[in-house]
């Protein structure tokens, strides 16, 4: 088996250094990062300008892509996959009539590394090797639990939840779909309440086997009875329609936002920024055609451009000069 970790752990004795010197001092190799994210200020673990945050990095890279291929990831599982997006989440309800939305109350902090180990480790190929995967593993964790920043997070939630995946996919009658901790249930029969009651509480069981707890606040049934009838999630919205399918569409808030995010960074003239704002825009009109409109007409009003243009405008002075010109 030591054969087959340094497919992943090329020098173990490094790993191990790295791991110990972590569990021993974590505030040395990571720093706390504070980011505002949907209108809220979250607090990330990340890694520390020094040598050891970049060994710690390094080390939790090989960790990422050990558990990635670890276990089989749930088709149903859409978050932290390339070539996977949450537009691809949602439109695989496009024919959903009722809705079931839901999460896991406060997941990364409630997730455990004991119940992590316990699960990961049980499997046979991982015997002879258990105390060194109990090292490099534990470095994953903070204070014992999952931290959100680091790069083996990703890799850890998923393993973390498929046997929920697992277990939900065997329902019939439904449709089920999670992003990171967020699930998406629906029906394509509007009167199919009961149907989703009943795999919500497959889904509590599932969750509460993992020491985890759904948000009740957060859990709520939606049908979508007449046109425009539409249940959000994430950012986008399912609307009904006079077709047989549903459309997506993006929030009116995410397009706000946007429209924020860009002229903040116009006015600072902030490169970082201005391409943090180009990324929602090509996000909007992926998702959209109909959204992209609205954002359109939102930025001629604010800065007589079309967004067409701007999109042209690799750099943020590009695209102010492009503005100062419409303007004339």
């Amino acid at each position: 088996m030591f054969g087959y970790l340094t497919l992943y752990f090329k020098d173990m004795e490094r790993a191990l250094s790295v791991a110990n010197g972590y569990l021993a001092d974590p505030d040395k190799y990571t720093k706390v990062h504070v980011v505002p994210m949907n209108g809220k200020v979250r607090k990330l673990r990340a890694y520390a300008d020094n040598k050891e945050g970049k060994r710690l990095r390094e080390l939790h890279e090989a960790v990422a892509r050990f558990v990635w291929d670890a276990f089989q990831s749930s088709n149903m599982s859409y978050a932290y996959k390339k070539g996977r997006s949450i537009v691809d989440c949602v439109r695989a309800h496009i024919n959903g009539k009722v809705f079931l939305k839901t999460d896991i109350h406060a997941f990364f902090d409630s997730t455990k590394l004991s119940t992590f180990l316990q699960m990961f480790l049980r499997s046979p190929k991982f015997m002879a090797d258990k105390p060194k995967l109990t090292t490099i593993l534990s470095a994953c964790f903070y204070d014992g639990t999952l931290p959100l920043g680091f790069v083996s997070s990703p890799a850890i939630s998923d393993f973390f939840l498929h046997e929920v995946d697992r277990r939900m996919q065997m329902l019939s009658g439904i449709v089920y779909t999670r992003y990171a901790d967020d699930f998406l249930i629906s029906s394509i029969n509007v009167g199919a309440q009961f149907v989703l009651e009943n795999a919500l509480k497959v889904l509590k069981g599932e969750i509460q086997k993992l020491g985890l707890e759904l948000n009740e606040r957060k859990t709520f049934y939606r049908p979508l009875k007449n046109i425009g009838d539409s249940i959000h999630f994430l950012g986008l919205n399912l609307v009904r329609t006079s077709y047989p399918f549903n459309r997506v569409t993006v929030s009116n808030s995410y397009i706000r936002e946007t429209s924020i995010d860009l002229a903040a960074a116009l006015q600072k003239s902030d490169q970082k920024a201005y391409e943090a704002a180009r990324g929602k825009i090509s996000f909007v009109s992926m998702c959209s055609p109909e959204s992209f409109e609205k954002l359109k007409k939102l930025v001629m009003i604010k800065f007589h451009l079309d967004l067409e243009e701007m999109l042209d405008s690799k750099t943020v002075q590009e695209a102010k000069l492009a503005i100062h010109l419409n303007r004339k």
